[in-house]
């Protein structure tokens, strides 16, 4: 890159410049963020009228901007592309400097100021890395066969990291640029994504009409629905509740509507907002779940995820034929409250492809990810059982992975889409006939933060069992498979660290919710953990123990003591674990954790009624003080047979579960018993098989 040279700024002009801002500072507010992005978006008009070299319009940016910069630490990266710029250093072309500037403020989101880290969190506002960007503008743009220029837009743009790459694919011609349309909440971001825009264009005047036309600030979950119109829309709205101030609807766009009716998009590309319902921090507030619950109908539930919704926004903005990639936390795939979204997503639309991914795609967020591709159903019928080919993509680098082959039917019956994550465990596909479930047998519970909340003040260090008014406390963290380490490890409740938690259960009774709650788990039950590797039972023959949340209480219905040995079998079954992974993955914290709900858990199947005594029967050997690790492997390889599944389905699953089960159970040296690896069962008066 040469010097610049003439009527543009100088090295000496930009030093100038920077000496005059403010550095990176956490006590910064952000209002001047806004000033000074809104200062550069003031440019493109004035650098098409006066400097229509890019490069010119680039430095005369900042320098125009230098009064509104002020003292915020996000603008002083900006100024840094001006100093770069100015020097005419060779690390940076005009498409560089504008990536710079978008990378900058997405990163200035966590890492500036408090102000800006809350916003990042509460928005959901996480961009999307290089790799997946590139692959779904692959799948859908650049495989789309269109035969004329498709219109594509982003419902969450952010600074315009699909728009941009997706302009870029289509040809960068005009025509290219001005098919472009995004909305987001944040206007800094939206002028940022007109901006970038408008340079890919090489500052084309007529691009700037259309981008500033395009790109709009709004809440795209916040209009109503693109097909209605007339009077069906007019009575909509005079029924609906208070709709988001800033709520944005693509419906009125002329170029959108073919004879008056909503026409769509040929691509929706994004990485909508994750806002799970389960945070404070990002959970909707009364008006706005009402709002969302009148706009979706019955796709919202309680808990659904705001990402989810913006998948079924995609989907009813879409063209026939058009094709959708987004980017959803994984959860999605696999939780109660999305379910609907699922069903309405398999009737709408063909699944082309599904990329999952182990880690966590997205620095700084605790949200295991994935991203669908599918197009819009051009006429409905002939789908039904017809297999339908599925490509999987795993990994950060999106590498090829199984080929599905799963009809529509199925996809709309399949309580959880987990089966996509396959790949990533390596299990087989298991096909299990659930002629009878875990629910014939037994009740399962999991109670929540009402229960967790009323122990405040309840709870103190223990040194029995077997007090009749104060009952241990046991957490997922103290749960193993056939065991528990109440008094030999360390867990946490209500924010304090405890080794023998006891319950007061006599002052805990005063309250005549929290009485009947201990009324109904002090009875011999199964306790099922959740985020474990393989499922872990722990059998509570007594029916001493109290549960603490999240932990899964399973009570057999006839209350028959044997009938406990049955359910924890089933439950520690390898087969079980296998069909559990699979159909809950994405619901837990981790790729390779189980989190099963209690509905979940009494869909489980049953093995073979000849053989699930002697299952039962080495569960209990298992459990007891003198296993062995053969203990182990000969229950895995009794109760994988009890299930009649192929050998080389069984041989897979038991690879995949002995050496977890194995960790689980002992944590000790091949050979050693339980008591020999000096992880203690439970202290003197607790169960006989703990």
């Amino acid at each position: 890159m040469k010097r610049h040279s003439g009527s543009e700024p100088t090295s000496r002009d930009a030093q100038g410049s920077l000496s005059r801002l403010g550095k990176p500072g956490s006590a910064s507010e952000n209002s001047s963020n806004l000033a000074g992005l809104w200062a550069i978006h003031q440019l493109a008009e004035l650098a098409r009228k006066r400097w229509p070299r890019r490069r010119e319009a680039i430095a005369r940016a900042f320098a125009s901007s230098e009064k509104a910069l002020g003292q915020d630490g996000l603008l002083w990266y900006y100024a840094e592309c001006f100093e770069w710029y100015s020097q005419g250093l060779d690390i940076l072309d005009v498409d560089q400097a504008t990536d710079h500037i978008s990378l900058s403020y997405e990163n200035s989101l966590g890492l500036l100021t408090e102000q800006s880290a809350n916003k990042r969190t509460t928005q959901g506002a996480f961009y999307t890395p290089e790799t997946l960007v590139d692959h779904l503008v692959e799948r859908t743009v650049v495989d789309g066969g269109f035969e004329k220029m498709p219109r594509i837009c982003d419902p969450a743009c952010g600074t315009g990291n699909f728009l941009v790459l997706a302009g870029s694919a289509l040809g960068e011609s005009r025509r290219a640029w001005q098919s472009l349309y995004g909305t987001d909440i944040d206007l800094a971001a939206v002028l940022i994504c007109r901006w970038r825009i408008w340079i890919a264009s090489g500052c084309d005047p007529e691009v700037w009409k259309h981008v500033c036309k395009n790109i709009c600030v709004g809440d795209s979950l916040g209009g109503p629905p693109p097909a209605l119109t007339g009077a069906a829309l007019r009575e909509w709205q005079r029924q609906s509740p208070t709709p988001p101030s800033n709520g944005h609807t693509w419906a009125k766009t002329k170029e959108l509507q073919r004879g008056g009716k909503w026409r769509g998009f040929d691509v929706i590309l994004g990485n909508p907002p994750f806002l799970s319902q389960l945070s404070a921090s990002t959970t909707h507030d009364a008006a706005r779940q009402a709002w969302l619950k009148y706009r979706f109908g019955g796709l919202v539930g309680a808990y659904t995820d705001a990402a989810a919704l913006f998948l079924a926004l995609a989907v009813e903005h879409l063209a026939p034929g058009g094709k959708l990639g987004l980017v959803l936390p994984s959860s999605v795939l696999a939780t109660r409250d999305c379910a609907a979204v699922r069903r309405f997503v398999a009737e709408e639309t063909r699944i082309r492809s599904v990329w999952v991914n182990p880690a966590r795609a997205f620095y700084g967020v605790n949200v295991l990810t994935c991203a669908l591709v599918a197009e819009r159903i051009a006429e409905k019928g002939g789908e039904g059982k017809r297999p339908q080919r599925i490509q999987t993509y795993v990994n950060q680098g999106a590498a090829k992975g199984e080929v599905l082959k799963i009809s529509a039917t199925e996809m709309r019956e399949m309580p959880t889409w987990g089966v996509f994550t396959r790949g990533l465990s390596g299990l087989p596909q298991i096909v299990v006939k659930r002629v009878r479930t875990l629910g014939d047998l037994a009740q399962a519970t999991a109670y929540f933060r009402d229960q967790y909340y009323g122990l405040k003040g309840h709870i103190s260090e223990g040194d029995t069992w077997d007090d009749e008014n104060r009952a241990p406390l046991i957490t997922s963290g103290l749960i193993d498979l056939g065991r528990i380490h109440w008094e030999t490890r360390a867990t946490r409740v209500l924010k304090e660290e405890w080794t023998r938690p006891v319950v007061d259960v006599k002052s805990l009774s005063e309250d005549a919710g929290m009485r009947k709650w201990v009324e109904q788990r002090r009875v011999p039950k199964v306790l099922l953990p959740t985020q474990t590797r393989v499922l872990e039972p722990w059998v509570d023959e007594a029916g001493v123990a109290l549960p603490c949340v999240p932990v899964i209480t399973v009570v057999p219905r006839s209350r028959a003591a044997d009938e406990l040995w049955l359910i924890g079998a089933v439950l520690a079954s390898p087969v079980v674990s296998a069909i559990a992974r699979i159909e809950a993955a994405g619901a837990a914290l981790s790729a390779e954790a189980i989190k099963l709900s209690a509905k979940q858990c009494l869909g489980l199947p049953q093995p073979k009624e000849a053989t699930w005594a002697e299952v039962a029967a080495r569960f209990r050997e298992v459990c007891g003080d003198g296993a062995k690790q053969e203990t182990l492997q000969q229950f895995g390889e009794v109760a994988i047979r009890a299930y009649d599944l192929p050998a080389g389905v069984g041989k897979r699953i038991m690879e995949w579960w002995l050496p977890k089960a194995m960790q689980s159970r002992f944590g000790a040296e091949r050979g050693q018993t339980a008591a020999q690896s000096g992880r203690v069962e439970a202290p003197k008066g607790a169960l006989s098989r703990a």
